[in-house]
């Protein structure tokens, strides 16, 4: 999973029809390959909480090698990050080098069921 384009097509499989703001880790071995993800927040249609403690918790437990934060946005527009999802982003990559494990990628999903978009951070330059 070394491409945004392949992380992003994971999850748009695993959210299928979400109504509600979820965020989320996922977790990869040192290889690349998935190890897990974890829903660590769930939210409403326009909100939702990234709780730091779980999402840095699921991600040691898996014993992964790396991390993406994920998050759906399901307001039917094209996906973009606000202010406070570059924030946030900012405080998981330091909080994820504090513990010694890389933080690789951040995908908003946004977009409709049936035209689904993403943002990614790293494609972005902005992680």
């Amino acid at each position: 999973l070394n491409d945004p384009k392949k992380v992003f097509r994971l999850l748009e499989e695993a959210i299928g029809d979400e109504l509600s703001e979820v965020f989320g880790v996922m977790t990869l071995d040192l290889h690349g390959r998935l190890k897990g993800m974890t829903e660590t927040g769930r939210g409403e249609a326009s909100s939702v909480m990234a709780p730091m403690i779980p999402t840095l918790r699921a991600a040691l437990l898996s014993g992964g090698g790396g991390a993406i934060l994920w998050h759906v946005h399901p307001s039917g527009i094209e996906a973009k990050p606000s202010e406070a999802d570059i924030e946030t982003t900012e405080a998981f990559d330091e909080a994820f080098e504090a513990i010694g494990m890389p933080l690789l990628d951040h995908l908003i999903i946004g977009g409709s069921v049936r035209d689904r978009s993403y943002f990614s951070f790293k494609e972005d330059g902005l992680l």
